[in-house]
C-alpha cells in the first residue's frame, strides 16, 4: 500500500518497530541470564530480526533527509527504497514469531 500512496507511514512508525525489537532482545538477555536455558543460538537469530529493522529505520531516515524538499515526518516518495523498506519488515516479520516461538519453549523446558 506504501507503494501505491494509500498508507501514510513515517519515521516514527518504524523508529518504533525498532525500539521495540531491541527491548525483546533486551529482555530476552535478560532471562537468559537469569535462568539456566541455553538460548544464545535462539538470541542471535532475534538479533538478526533487529538488525533488518534497523536497517529499514536507515533506510528510512536517509531517504528522508535526502530529499531536500521533505521534513523528517513526511511520506516517503521514493519507490525503490519502499521497496528495500517493505522487504526488511516482511522478512523480520516472517521470522519473529517462530524465533520467539523457540525462545519460549526452550526457556519453558528449562524451568
Amino acid at each position: 500500500m506504501m507503494n501505491n500512496d494509500k498508507f501514510y507511514t513515517d519515521y516514527r512508525h518504524v523508529h518504533l518497530l525498532y525500539e521495540h525489537k531491541k527491548i525483546v532482545l533486551y529482555k530476552m538477555k535478560y532471562i537468559e541470564k537469569n535462568t539456566n536455558a541455553d538460548v544464545s543460538a535462539i538470541i542471535d537469530r532475534y538479533n538478526s530480526v533487529m538488525k533488518k529493522i534497523e536497517l529499514a529505520k536507515v533506510f528510512y531516515l536517509k531517504a528522508i533527509m535526502s530529499d531536500n524538499e521533505s521534513e523528517l515526518y513526511d511520506k516517503l516518495k521514493n519507490k525503490s527504497i519502499i521497496s528495500k523498506i517493505i522487504k526488511f519488515l516482511e522478512d523480520a516479520s516472517n521470522n519473529e514469531a517462530g524465533i520467539l516461538q523457540d525462545f519460549i519453549c526452550n526457556v519453558k523446558k528449562t524451568n
